[in-house]
């Protein structure tokens, strides 16, 4: 009985060895599966899901300037009045610097290119103005489908696709059967501000036959130059913004114009909070749209719960101020994403070996045996509702991004993508379009289509404006 029990003692010990080997060699299997999926941030990485989550169209700028000239016999006396206006802008267009192509816009529906060099561009000669008609949406259909290309109309808005204007009606309708009054070119500007682009209306005041009217100059400019310092120091849109005087009132349509600036780009920790200790930060990428930082819970929660610390922003120091002319009561928030099985996706699909396929000898049939390709398939991942929370500072317009005050921290490492949004936005009405860019006539006759054009095309615009993203923040924070 003695012998039986030390044999099965001896039984048990081999048994509870071998299940302490299997334990030991689980746990190890487990930390090295745990450390092999462990994603490393980096910009190149960031980049590339960044471009996956939020893909921004980046349209590169094209070179050059279109000149679009209203050559309809209407504008003889409007132009005539206003010609030294437009002396500067000739040089301007006509400089060395510039690749300017003239077009002209009249009665042809393909708005025929002009000669640079001929008198035919000079658009301040009154004997270039004598076509009867002046068809005018191929012209704005033209510069809005080039969403690239900065161009410039010179026109008083004043369509007419068939017929001759009578020089002193009696009647208003005579008017009202060729010139369009209707809002003709609003899904145009629609579609240039829906890409991001902006407008910009120069209207110079000019007196016809005893009746106020205005002479435009819309320029149509690309996101990208916009954004380019450089590119926009050398725009037609500068130039005219430079020269404007007290008789051109400049008016600027779009959504998309937000000033992002970094007041902590040239220190160590970027954007963050001076008092918060940062792991990692990659800031370089803000013309990308995005920043990264990678935090501890402990010093999170140690900045939190620092009584002495009054800021508890981990965020404090980065300024958005939009730049939206035609809205009112922009206001900010974030939603956030925990994006940490995303983004180790794309990291192994993107850093995964070669497969290795085998072909049988008989039948020829390859297959793959090892490395098997990862097809990464984007998911936004879950949203966060109760680790962040955002902070707009009124007085310094920082966008700032605090911890929740009830943060304990996390079990394990987990990257999250904060997006700051617009949450609300106002569109101002059109006073200032629907009092001063009327086409005037006799008998008290006034139509409006330029004015009606743009308020509705920004109607249109704005109810996309809303949870846009404006700007993301990656952070990492490591358990």
């Amino acid at each position: 009985m003695k012998m039986k029990n030390e044999i099965n003692q001896k039984r048990f010990g081999l048994q509870l060895g071998s299940y302490i080997i299997y334990f030991v060699i689980l746990c190890i299997t487990m930390l090295s599966s745990c450390c092999h999926d462990e994603v490393v941030v980096d910009e190149e990485l960031l980049i590339k899901y960044n471009e996956i989550a939020n893909p921004v169209k980046t349209i590169k700028n094209t070179e050059g300037i279109d000149c679009y000239i209203d050559y309809s016999d209407g504008m003889c006396d409007k132009i005539k009045s206003v010609s030294n206006y437009y002396l500067e802008l000739t040089d301007f267009l006509k400089g060395k610097n510039n690749s300017v192509n003239f077009f002209k816009v009249g009665a042809s529906d393909t708005t025929p290119k002009i000669n640079i060099d001929s008198l035919e561009s000079d658009f301040r000669n009154p004997k270039n103005y004598i076509d009867p008609v002046s068809k005018l949406h191929a012209a704005i259909s033209k510069m809005t489908a080039s969403k690239s290309k900065s161009s410039i109309f010179i026109t008083d808005f004043e369509k007419i696709e068939g017929g001759r204007v009578i020089s002193n009606p009696q009647a208003p309708t005579a008017f009202l059967k060729m010139i369009d009054n209707t809002a003709w070119a609003q899904n145009d500007f629609k579609e240039w501000l829906m890409s991001g682009n902006q407008i910009d209306i120069f209207a110079r005041k000019i007196v016809v036959k005893l009746n106020d009217n205005m002479l435009y100059t819309i320029v149509f400019t690309p996101d990208g130059i916009i954004k380019d310092e450089a590119a926009y120091k050398k725009s037609v849109l500068k130039f005219l913004i430079d020269k404007k005087d007290d008789n051109t009132i400049h008016t600027t349509y779009t959504a998309n114009n937000f000033k992002i600036e970094q007041a902590g780009k040239d220190e160590a920790i970027g954007d963050a909070n001076d008092n918060l200790i940062v792991q990692k930060n990659i800031t370089k990428t803000k013309d990308k749209g995005f920043e990264y930082y990678h935090f501890k819970s402990e010093d999170l929660i140690s900045l939190n719960t620092d009584e002495s610390q009054k800021d508890k922003r981990i965020i404090n120091k980065l300024k958005i101020t939009p730049q939206l002319p035609n809205f009112t009561d922009i206001k900010f928030d974030i939603k956030s994403y925990d994006i940490t099985s995303s983004i180790t996706e794309l990291s192994k699909s993107l850093t995964q070996e070669a497969p290795e396929i085998d072909s049988n000898v008989e039948t020829g049939v390859k297959d793959t045996i090892a490395n098997k390709p990862i097809k990464f398939k984007y998911e936004k991942g879950q949203e966060v509702n109760d680790i962040f929370e955002f902070v707009y500072n009124t007085d310094t317009k920082e966008t700032g991004i605090k911890i929740k005050s009830d943060f304990t921290g996390v079990t394990e490492n987990l990257i999250y993508r904060i997006d700051i949004i617009v949450k609300t936005a106002k569109l101002q009405d059109f006073t200032v379009e629907n009092t001063s860019f009327n086409l005037n006539y006799p008998s008290s006759f006034s139509i409006n289509p330029l004015s009606r054009s743009l308020e509705y095309a920004m109607k249109d615009v704005s109810t996309n404006i809303e949870d846009r993203i404006i700007y993301s923040i990656y952070i990492k924070i490591d358990k």
